[in-house]
């Protein structure tokens, strides 16, 4: 199954990898096999379970923000 990845330049994504990743950052581009993010850099598509416009609405389970995310300790 194919996932659709594509939307327009700079528009915020939220993006769910099949580890249980959760990313917010804003789209750049998209390649053969990978998408380009600004923060993140590219995604191989093969490890994205969703992807999706981001809407900022308020949900059950937290999301870490680009910029942030380095800044959490790993488990």
């Amino acid at each position: 199954m194919t996932i659709h990845t594509s939307t327009y330049k700079g528009k915020r994504v939220y993006v769910l990898l099949k580890d249980g990743t959760r990313i917010v950052d804003k789209f750049k581009d998209k390649k053969s096999g990978y998408v380009v993010l600004e923060e993140h850099g590219k995604i191989q598509k093969s490890k994205i379970k969703t992807m999706t416009i981001y809407r900022n609405t308020p949900s059950t389970s937290p999301v870490i923000p680009a910029k942030l995310e380095k800044d959490v300790p790993k488990k």
